[in-house]
């Protein structure tokens, strides 16, 4: 017997957000000190790569402010 349409597309909605839940748990942190979007964090790499990328688009602004 196969599922009613609705009910199926309702059971991939669950499954959808379930997903989309788990992924977004996984940015967080488990120290409640530190939010998930802090630009602070143990890893030095992780510290150097959003540091350039706020240097690449400080520059990018620059620029499109100078047109």
């Amino acid at each position: 017997m196969e599922p009613i349409p609705m009910v199926y597309q309702q059971q991939i909605e669950k499954l959808e957000r379930q997903r989309i839940d788990d992924y977004l748990r996984s940015f967080k942190s488990p120290d409640p000190q530190i939010s998930s979007t802090s630009l602070t964090s143990k890893d030095p790499l992780e510290d150097y790569l959003l540091e350039r990328a706020a240097g690449k688009l400080q520059a990018a602004k620059t620029r499109r402010d100078k047109r």
